[in-house]
Order: C-alpha cells, then structure tokens, then sequence
C-alpha cells in the first residue's frame, strides 16, 4: 500500500463522534504555530493575552484591552483561525461590544456537555445589555466548527445564558439564564439552566432533568414563603409567589394555577393599594402567556 504521509499519513484515521468525520483526510496548519503566530500579531496591536486553552483539536485564545476590559477571541483548528471575534469601540451608532474567552466549569474537560465534542463557550458583552450572554462553538476533529443553538425564549422572555455551570452535579454542564420576572424593592427572578440534548441546548430536555430541577426550586421557595407569612413580610410573599406561580408555568401548569399560587402566597396578609395594583398586573401578565407589554410590568 502507497501511504501519502505528507497529506493523510498512514494507517487508520481516528473516528470522529459524528457527521462521519473520520471519511476526511487530515491536513492544514500547525495549530500551535498559528497560535503564536496570532498572539504576535494581537500583541503588537496593544492586546494581551487573558486566557489560553487547549483541546484535543483546537487551540482558543482569550486577549484583553490595555485597561483589562475584555477585548477579542480566537479559535484555531488545522484549519486555521476557524472563529475571530473582535471588539468594537462604542460610538454614536452602537454601544460597543466586547468578547470574553471562559474556560470550561470546574473539573469538566472541554468536552463540558459530553455530547463527545468539544467545546468553546465565549460570553459577548454588549454595551447596551446588563449583563454578557454566552455562546457556544462545537469543534470537530476535522477542524470545522459548528455554532451551536440554544433556546430562544421562556415566558415571553428572550434567553440571554450569562452563566455556565454543572447544575446538577452530574459531570455535565448546562448554559444558566436569569429570567426577571418584575424589578422593584423585592425584585422577582429564576434562574432557568438549559440542558444539553441533540447537540443543543434547551430548558426541557426528554430525560426528566429539567423536572427534577424546579421541583428542587419550588421546594425551596415554599419554605421560604411559609417563613416569611410568619415575619407577616407582604413583600417577600409576593417576590416567593410570583417566581412559585413562574415555575408552575415552565412545569407546564395552567394559568389558573398559576395565578392561585400567587394569591395564595399574599392571602390575609392584608396587602397595601400599591401590592393590590402589582397583583393586577402580574394575573393581567400571566393571562397573557407572560408576555410582557409595557416598562411597568418588568
């Protein structure tokens, strides 16, 4: 047998976890000196290297701006620089945006979801939003990268994932949003994880995790309401009754339901005219689907 050592090398090519890969020959650049290389270049245009990582089949670089504001990411395969992201300045059009590098969550490899690739996890902060929101790149042994989805929305709501972590202790790490449900002296909020399945990330995966998950959360806000209609704390039993009536909503109760945990939670505490109005609004907001429709109801 002829062996083209210079293109594919000899003998039989690794297996890739999907997409058929292993039918593709090896070739392309030395990751690690195109590394180097890119670094050079960036650090000669006055940013600095944050953050280095280093996988089975990439190389990601995270750099900062001179003030330590994060700055610009790249990701490089044996195919070259496969993701470059670059931040922008704010000016009279745009607010700016930045790109922080992360690393993947404590004691996981990069394969943090063990969907048997690799991945890449970058926040990108936008100067007009709260907080960054995390993307996902997927890696493949052949050096191609695939964005990878993730849900768009949950109770009326747009997903921004601003964490990442293991939720469940289970070796796998999910994407985390925060879902605010209404601002204000006791602001109202849940954080949703979403779960890894079929190579995206979603709030209700088909195992059951996701149930597990809000069980535990309602748990631990019933507790919590029974105490605060103890202290007589209206306030506080209206937060714990709205995030309640919110996780009864993602469990896939009616909103009836809904809206009967909520006023349970306030009943015969006597609330005062401005609780009555929050009341109002939130049955309003939830018989919409909570939906939100103006500025008052965040």
């Amino acid at each position: 047998m002829l062996c083209v050592a210079m293109i594919a090398g000899c003998g039989e090519p690794p297996r890739g976890p999907f997409f058929g890969d292993e039918k593709f020959l090896r070739f392309g650049v030395q990751p690690g000196q195109e590394a180097d290389e890119v670094r050079r270049v960036l650090e000669q245009n006055g940013q600095r290297l944050a953050l280095r990582l280093e996988g089975k089949h990439f190389i990601a670089m995270g750099f900062s701006e001179r003030s330590g504001a994060p700055g610009s990411v790249r990701v490089i395969t044996l195919r070259g620089i496969v993701v470059s992201l670059d931040a922008a300045e704010a000016n009279a059009l745009s607010q700016g945006v930045a790109y922080r590098l992360l690393p993947a969550p404590g004691g996981l490899d990069h394969d943090a979801d063990a969907d048997g690739f690799e991945e890449v996890f970058v926040e990108t902060i936008d100067g007009r939003a709260l907080e960054g929101c995390i993307s996902v790149y997927r890696i493949r042994d052949v050096g191609f990268v695939d964005s990878v989805g993730m849900q768009a929305d949950a109770l009326g709501m747009p997903l921004c994932a601003s964490d990442l972590r293991d939720v469940d202790q289970d070796g796998r790490a999910e994407l985390v949003a925060t879902l605010r449900l209404e601002s204000g002296e006791e602001p109202a909020s849940i954080e949703l994880p979403l779960w890894a399945e079929d190579h995206k990330f979603v709030s209700a995966p088909r195992d059951g995790r996701a149930t597990r998950y809000l069980e535990v959360e309602a748990g631990i806000r019933r507790a919590s309401l029974a105490a605060a209609r103890r202290d007589a704390d209206v306030g506080e039993a209206y937060r714990l009754g709205l995030e309640l009536a919110a996780i009864a909503r993602l469990s896939g109760a009616d909103a009836d339901t809904q809206i009967g945990l909520l006023q349970d939670a306030v009943a015969g505490l006597g609330p005062p005219d401005d609780l009555a109005r929050r009341l109002a609004r939130a049955r309003e907001r939830i018989r919409r689907g909570w939906l939100v429709a103006s500025p008052a109801d965040r």
